[in-house]
């Protein structure tokens, strides 16, 4: 241990550095537990040693105290299994069935992980940087997709930084490591017009409503399954709507096709009223996880004619150059996206309005095609004229 000592004016214990030259320093350590002093005391000279001499950089300090912190943190703290404790934090779950599975994956596949590295009964705040590197690493061997190790990753930080909040463990080891990248193309792609009509076909009033809602505001499948009439203002034209995604109510403006459509509805007394009653319910039920409202969608658009039954069909599908998902309820806000670009919509507003926080993730959600292209290089101006080819 390290040497400290206990000024009678300071109610802290005292650190003694003893330089290369043989001269000493004291410097407080701002705390009255002799233990945790001794503790930096002999770790600060130890930095002093290694030095040979020369100043000590700043860097190594911090890295120094991080160390220190984390030492004398944990003598306060009873033993935290980390797979039990991950585990038991599945029983506090309140979101959706779906992520609940993503997360009682994750912890079987950082399980196997540990286990493969003989370190299945690590305390929490043992886990390390190199731990989630081979997480990520077995993952990838797995052949998972970027997209499914990005959710996985992000999964797994979530609850490290749940117990981070819990004081349980001191920082999330889990952000020491990158997360793939995001792809440059989304997997999903907007519906076309005769695709959309095929929907808008077999569909009833409530689902052709919901598609109109998203086609004209962007607003996801879950928003949409709990608008209630009090969302939707007549007066200024906008649909008031607490978006789920980004904890905050966004107002979207109608154009005049989806304002005719509410015009259209009969306005029920109590405003609270659900405006789409079965897609509300099922969206309020269980967990409040919206993945029954997305399978019947799914069984529509099956049904139009516009996405093959999932037996035997690939995750993905190839059309032209690119890879799609098949189409999904989200794809509405891809058409919305676009269509704003069409409209010639300049960039920041038809970003403030699809509530995408930057160009970059704009440009995931639009797609202009070839036609869209072929016609806005019509307008560049002719600088030397090639005559056309006369008829012979």
């Amino acid at each position: 241990m390290g040497t400290t000592r206990k000024p009678s004016r300071s109610p802290y214990h005292h650190i003694v550095l003893r330089r290369f030259d043989g001269s000493q320093a004291n410097v407080s350590a701002k705390t009255k537990d002799k233990d945790a002093a001794a503790l930096m005391s002999h770790h600060s000279q130890l930095l002093v040693d290694a030095s040979g001499g020369k100043p000590v950089p700043i860097s190594e300090c911090l890295e120094t105290a991080e160390a220190i912190c984390k030492a004398v943190n944990r003598k306060h703290r009873s033993p935290t299994p980390a797979i039990p404790y991950l585990q038991g934090m599945l029983g506090e779950h309140t979101g959706s069935d779906v992520y609940y599975r993503i997360k009682r994956d994750v912890i079987a596949t950082f399980k196997r992980v540990l286990d493969e590295r003989s370190r299945g009964d690590v305390d929490l705040a043992e886990v390390t940087g190199d731990d989630i590197g081979h997480f990520k690493a077995h993952l990838l061997g797995l052949g998972r997709g970027k997209a499914t190790v990005r959710v996985y990753m992000h999964a797994l930080g979530s609850l490290f930084q749940t117990a981070v909040k819990r004081g349980v463990v001191d920082d999330n080891v889990v952000s020491q490591v990158s997360k793939p990248a995001r792809p440059k193309n989304s997997p999903r792609r907007p519906f076309t017009d005769p695709e959309l009509r095929a929907a808008f076909a077999v569909a009833d009033a409530e689902w052709r409503g919901m598609m109109l809602v998203a086609l004209y505001t962007g607003l996801r499948l879950g928003d949409i399954s709990r608008l209630v009439h009090r969302d939707i203002d007549l007066l200024t034209g906008h649909i008031r709507a607490a978006v789920r995604k980004t904890r905050s109510f966004e107002p979207k403006p109608m154009p005049l096709v989806l304002m005719r459509y509410f015009q259209s509805r009969d306005r029920p007394q109590d405003l609270d009223t659900p405006l789409f009653p079965r897609a509300y319910r099922w969206a309020m039920t269980g967990c409040r996880s919206i993945s029954i409202i997305s399978a019947a969608f799914a069984r529509l658009v099956i049904c139009a004619g516009v996405r093959p039954a999932a037996d035997g069909e690939p995750i993905c599908k190839r059309e032209g150059a690119e890879k799609y998902a098949p189409l999904s309820f989200h794809c509405f806000r891809h058409n919305f996206t676009t269509m704003m670009k069409k409209a010639n919509v300049a960039e920041a507003i038809a970003r403030r309005i699809a509530g995408h926080k930057s160009i970059v993730i704009s440009d995931i959600y639009t797609h202009l095609g070839e036609k869209v292209m072929l016609d806005a290089v019509q307008a560049i101006p002719h600088i030397i004229d090639v005559p056309a080819r006369s008829a012979e």
